[in-house]
């Protein structure tokens, strides 16, 4: 069987034997990835000390016909992750988007561009600044990716405009005009300073700059994001559990300091 190739980053490494490794990837043609890396623990292994998590580079592998682990043969590392264990928080958030990723990215027709916005997020991750905001962001350009966003401009219930007042209702899971929010609790409305951040990062303009939030701002968004992921991946991401934790110690930290 001829070999294929694919750019590729490093999600998961799971041991399978003594001397296997199981990888999972993240790559523009083929989505994620599950391989098996034969002898890759051993230590004359030439893919040992390569295969470390979210690791860029270049793969080669052997597509199976039986299943979807495939053997891998080689990986060449065009980019060694350093930044994202630089903090303990920034460490948690990029194994709650690996295991983001992993949730919906088998099969996915949306591959390439999961790929792009975690590869750039990667790239930028000695900047990342507040994680809070980071993710939100990762989250919407995430939403947009898979198609799943419920578009601002239209009332997800009587398809009217919403120029008016912007709700977000948890029960039709979409944006609701004010004539559709009467008698429906629990809808939340968006403020206009919220609604500009959301359409700046749907119109691409988080590849160029980091909007600010204030907290009340980055309250709403965190809400609303947790409800679309909830809605949209479908099962419990346990990582953000983590992440959650670690921004709480980290805070009481920061408060002890002062």
């Amino acid at each position: 069987m001829e070999p294929s190739r694919a750019d590729a980053i490093v999600l998961r490494r799971r041991e399978f034997s003594e001397s296997s490794w199981l990888i999972d990837f993240i790559t523009p043609e083929w989505g994620c990835l599950k391989t098996i890396a034969k002898g890759a623990r051993r230590p004359e292994s030439r893919l040992r000390g390569r295969l470390e998590l979210f690791n860029r580079g270049r793969i080669i592998f052997y597509p199976s016909r039986r299943s979807d682990l495939h053997l891998l043969s080689q990986f060449d590392v065009t980019r060694f992750a350093s930044a994202p264990g630089a903090t303990l928080e920034t460490a948690a958030y990029f194994y709650y988007l690996a295991e983001l990723l992993l949730a919906v990215g088998f099969g996915s027709e949306a591959g390439r561009d999961l790929f792009e916005i975690f590869d750039r997020e990667l790239g930028d991750a000695s900047g990342l600044g507040r994680i809070t905001p980071a993710r939100i962001r990762f989250e919407i350009d995430f939403l947009k990716v898979l198609g799943v966003f419920p578009p601002l401009a239209v009332c997800g219930e009587c398809q009217g405009d919403t120029s008016d007042r912007l709700y977000f209702s948890p029960v039709s899971r979409s944006w609701i005009c004010s004539r559709c929010r009467s008698g429906r609790a629990g809808a939340i409305f968006i403020q206009e300073g919220v609604r500009a951040l959301v359409n700046h990062i749907l119109e691409g303009g988080r590849k160029t700059s980091r909007p600010a939030m204030s907290a009340s701002q980055e309250k709403i968004l965190d809400r609303l994001c947790r409800l679309l992921v909830d809605i949209n991946v479908g099962k419990k991401i346990r990582s953000l559990s983590f992440l959650q934790q670690v921004k709480e110690v980290e805070g009481g930290r920061g408060r002890g300091g002062k």
